[in-house]
């Protein structure tokens, strides 16, 4: 352990590396390129996706279906959110 001169607090080594960070990468599970206000370098992209809503994987509507173990898109938004636990039987079977 290291200390600090100035404010004579004890210093880790890792924060040096706060100093003199690694290359930061851009990093994309989804991607969607439509809804893009500004354009972004994304250097690893996952999937190039449209406008459509999303569902799974940590994706939710109303607190449902986040825990899906794949990406569903919700292709009719207005029968969707008229009821929204028709999905069920699809995405769970």
């Amino acid at each position: 352990m290291l200390r600090n001169a100035e404010a004579g607090a004890p210093r880790s080594p890792e924060d040096d590396r706060c100093r003199h960070p690694s290359p930061v990468r851009t990093v994309a599970l989804l991607d969607k390129v439509p809804r893009r206000i500004v354009d972004v370098d994304i250097e690893y992209r996952g999937f190039e996706v449209g406008d459509e809503y999303l569902l799974g994987y940590g994706l939710d509507y109303a607190g449902r279906y986040r825990n899906l173990r794949s990406v569903w898109a919700v292709l009719d938004m207005v029968a969707f959110t008229e009821e929204p636990a028709s999905f069920h039987d699809v995405a769970y079977g």
